[in-house]
């Protein structure tokens, strides 16, 4: 009797979990099976976007999963993550934990901000950005002046080993913060680098005081963030805000200080405008809503601005002192067409394919947010490629995919900037799609070209021959950086 009963209770229990494992949406892309707590977070590997391989290959390029108790789709086809990333209904943030703490428990921001105050503070931004010159002369030049400090900063460690990372931070970060907040760091600031430490833990969700990686999987399973938040390195994440806001909000409180409502000098003071003007309670800009906005909207230019450009720059004076015939020819086309006697210009870059074609291809083997930051569905997508996405679906956008996929690159895995000389089409989407594209691109883009073009006109680039040579996988984390690695600058004039 007893036996029966317990095999009966065995049997209910596998059925149970057999019927969890296999339940999902009604016609849902093909997918892992969900395991309890994790759901299918473990058949992505380690890294992710490489271990996405192994589902294409048993799914095909639309899979779905469940990441955590979160229904998922991984799109790794580029006309399906535009099909997606163009719908409004696709649009939205995945109310994840750290994308709410972060923000007071709200989807606030530029980047992970959702609905109609994501609109607002999206279309407040962009307009904001054009009225400052984003894309003009006047952007072109705080970036050539930002050039010319880093040039001179660069020609003190000529010839000695150096790790160019934390320079280029700088260097990028003075760029954007001219534009934000009128004002640029000094390359030995402690506030710069209290701010460049800590987002760059955030970025990577690192611990403090260690250089462990803690996987992305705790974005999906916040239950394990409160179960051993210190062994997790939970605690660690909130403590950067906690470092970070302040310094922040210090450039707020002396910008109201000295704010003219009828001369706005820079971003900071135009948002001060905007709030100041907002009587609609409603807004995103009203009292202290709108300041917090503005707090958040400041980190997140941070973010975008430093540490994304700094490792797309980081990666492109890797590969060019890992490809040496392939800076030579930069240089070639550098001396020809600038010359020595002038800063290169934007103005420059249509007489300059190879040099952009170089960029690209940089941006394209590296691909540093590999999985493109998660959209989400607000309400059920039918028929999307022959299936239904559910509401509240994260949805990937599989961009290492696309810029590694044999069927469009022929040999994705080379380092070779003569595939955009030879299909001028080829583009890379590294700024994402859609609706959610990166507003700084046009900025991105011409800070890429005159840095580079700017440091190959007055330097060489070589390898450290006494350190190991540099691995070109990415380290793992949501940013896709490179590993600590010595160059040497030699001058060439």
């Amino acid at each position: 009797m007893a036996v029966g009963l317990i095999l009966g209770v065995v049997l209910v229990v596998l059925f149970a979990l057999y019927h969890f494992m296999t339940n999902k949406p009604k016609d849902f892309p093909p997918g892992p099976w969900r395991l309890p707590f994790v759901g299918g977070l473990l058949s992505l590997g380690n890294p992710p976007h490489q271990g996405l391989r192994r589902l294409i290959k048993n799914y095909g390029k639309i899979c779905g999963i469940h990441v955590g108790n979160y229904p998922a789709v991984i799109l790794s086809d580029l006309q399906m993550i535009k099909d997606a990333f163009r719908d409004d209904h696709v649009s939205a943030r995945p109310p994840l934990r750290p994308f709410l703490e972060r923000s007071w428990g709200h989807r606030k921001g530029l980047i992970f901000g959702s609905g109609t105050e994501w609109s607002e503070q999206r279309k407040f931004a962009i307009s904001a950005f054009k009225s400052l010159g984003f894309g003009t002369s006047r952007a072109e030049k705080e970036v050539l002046d930002e050039v010319i400090q880093l040039n001179k900063l660069l020609e003190k460690d000529v010839g000695v080993p150096i790790s160019v990372n934390q320079k280029f931070h700088v260097a990028v970060i003075n760029t954007l913060w001219h534009i934000v907040a009128g004002s640029r760091f000094e390359y030995d600031d402690p506030d710069l680098h209290t701010l460049i430490r800590m987002t760059g833990h955030v970025v990577r969700f690192r611990s403090l005081d260690s250089d462990s990686f803690m996987p992305n999987i705790l974005f999906f399973m916040p239950w394990l963030t409160r179960l051993a938040p210190k062994l997790s390195g939970w605690d660690n994440f909130l403590a950067s805000f906690v470092a970070i806001f302040p310094v922040l909000q210090r450039f707020i409180d002396e910008h109201k200080k000295s704010f003219d409502p009828n001369s706005p000098r820079d971003l900071i003071d135009i948002y001060l405008q905007k709030i100041a003007n907002t009587d609609d309670k409603d807004s995103s800009f009203f009292g202290e809503l709108g300041e917090k906005s503005l707090l958040i909207v400041l980190l997140d230019l941070f973010v975008a601005g430093g540490e994304t450009a700094s490792s797309n720059l980081t990666w492109g004076f890797l590969f060019l002192a890992s490809y040496p015939e392939a800076q030579a020819k930069a240089h070639e086309e550098i001396d020809r067409v600038v010359g020595k006697s002038r800063l290169p210009s934007v103005a420059d870059r249509p007489k300059m394919r190879y040099t952009e074609a170089l960029i690209n291809e940089v941006l394209r083997m590296v691909t540093i947010g590999a999985m493109s930051i998660f959209h989400s569905t607000t309400e059920k997508i039918s028929n999307f490629h022959g299936y239904t996405l559910p509401k509240n679906c994260i949805v990937f956008g599989n961009l290492w995919e696309v810029h590694h996929d044999p069927g469009l690159w022929g040999d994705p895995e080379n380092f070779r900037p003569e595939r955009f000389l030879e299909n001028p089409d080829a583009s890379v989407y590294v700024f994402s799609t859609g609706k959610r594209v990166c507003p700084g691109e046009s900025l991105a883009r011409d800070e890429l070209f005159l840095f580079t073009c700017g440091l190959l006109q007055r330097f060489k680039f070589e390898l450290d021959p006494a350190s190991r040579a540099p691995c070109l996988d990415p380290m793992r984390a949501a940013v896709l950086r490179s590993h600590d690695a010595k160059l040497i600058l030699r001058p060439r004039y």
